[in-house]
């Protein structure tokens, strides 16, 4: 995968410096096109070797790593809980609101001998299972989605104690250089059966998924 990710950063580099070179040979008289000077031109280039260098070095990086990256296995909090995450909730604004239905059934499983209804502020889930929740409509970026069950923007680590969210994405998302580690740090899975059915090894996890998308 790293590999095709390196390719395919390669060769729309290359294109794009091609391209804009040859334009300006084109267009700038009383220069002519020389394509095999534009080439050399290129290679030759300090930053050409730089994101040559760069690219080579992160893939090497991430080849000796040996990470799983359909597993969302480098999860950081302090990412899940950037400042932008919460100034994005508000502007649209985003809100996760836990319907009665959910209460209902949070009071009638709970594992507690008492079932205290005094504190309506968070929903007290069993944590003896997994839950699938499926989002839809979703929206083209899914920022809904991705706010409520990728990042702490809306509180839902406030809203259900214990639970363990994971957002599953589309196989994709993991083939974008550095993109991929961003997701990565959300604790982002890839959206296949082998995955989710590694998620649900265990209890306590809560998986929602992007349908269609």
């Amino acid at each position: 995968m790293f590999g095709r990710g390196f390719a395919l950063g390669f060769f729309f580099f290359t294109i794009s410096q091609i391209f804009l070179h040859s334009i300006i040979q084109l267009t700038i008289p009383p220069l002519k096109p020389d394509f095999a000077g534009i080439i050399l031109d290129i290679v030759v280039q300090p930053r050409f070797i730089v994101v040559t260098t760069l690219f080579t070095c992160y893939t090497l990086f991430r080849r000796l790593a040996g990470s799983n990256e359909e597993r969302g296995s480098q999860p950081n909090k302090f990412i899940r809980s950037l400042p932008l995450w919460y100034y994005l909730a508000r502007y649209f604004p985003v809100s996760l609101v836990a319907s009665d239905e959910l209460r209902e059934y949070a009071r009638a499983h709970s594992l507690s001998e008492i079932k205290d209804m005094s504190d309506e502020k968070s929903v007290k889930m069993p944590l003896d299972r997994n839950y699938l929740v499926g989002c839809h409509p979703h929206g083209i970026f899914s920022t809904g989605a991705f706010l409520n069950f990728s990042t702490d923007a809306t509180g839902f680590s406030d809203l259900f104690p214990g639970i363990n969210r994971y957002l599953a994405v589309l196989k994709l998302h993991f083939l974008a250089v550095l993109y991929r580690d961003f997701v990565m740090r959300l604790e982002t899975p890839s959206a296949n059966h082998e995955v989710l059915c590694s998620k649900f090894s265990a209890v306590n996890r809560f998986l929602s998924s992007l349908t269609d998308g």
